[in-house]
């Protein structure tokens, strides 16, 4: 996985506080097709007023990492949770790549550690007191499963294989996101894009 460290070149993170203070790791989605720090800053963070960006971390469609601010920074990622929470976005709407979530799992296990945090501590946004929000568009459960090396139970998985479902070829990532955001609304099937 590349990591690019641009925390030099992002925002504010004058607002400290200590590492044992770190009691959560919460996950987000972007709720947008595509980007990265700079767009998200230029587009949204800037123009509410903001003095530091949202997250620590970003993972971008590919992947990659831009590791925006160091854990001891203040972000701006959930309004009444930030001094006690680490913010990792996943960019995306609801659906992501594979390459994604293994670099998620990756990125949050190695601040598991960090903080010594078991997967019980990583919730999505929606999952922290007074969010009203959809983020991070992904069953958190399933996601603290693979946290925990602990394989996800459904009912297809009864004759112990696992069976890939493959739905077709869409002419734009916001076609094929809507796609995925159907499926996972109407069957609650987690949906992963790649581009071919």
């Amino acid at each position: 996985m590349k990591i690019d460290d641009i925390r030099k070149q992002t925002a504010g993170g004058a607002s400290k506080r200590s590492l044992n203070q770190i009691k959560n790791i919460a996950r987000h989605h972007s709720a947008t097709s595509d980007g990265d720090y700079n767009a998200f800053w230029n587009n949204r963070w800037k123009g509410l007023g903001w003095k530091t960006g949202g997250y620590h971390e970003l993972i971008l469609r590919d992947g990659s990492v831009q590791l925006c601010y160091d854990p001891e920074v203040i972000t701006n990622g959930i309004k009444g949770h930030n001094t006690n929470t680490y913010h990792i976005c996943v960019v995306g709407n609801g659906s992501f790549t594979e390459a994604q979530e293994a670099t998620f799992n990756e990125r949050c296990k190695l601040a598991m550690k960090r903080f010594n945090l078991s997967a019980d501590k990583v919730l999505g946004h929606k999952e922290f007191k007074g969010a009203s929000t959809e983020c991070p568009g992904i069953d958190m459960n399933i996601v603290r499963a693979r946290l925990k090396d602990t394989p996800v139970k459904t009912a297809s998985m009864d004759d112990g294989k696992r069976y890939r479902l493959f739905t077709g070829t869409f002419g734009t990532i916001a076609d094929a996101e809507k796609a995925a955001a159907k499926i996972k609304k109407d069957y609650g099937y987690i949906t992963y894009i790649r581009e071919e």
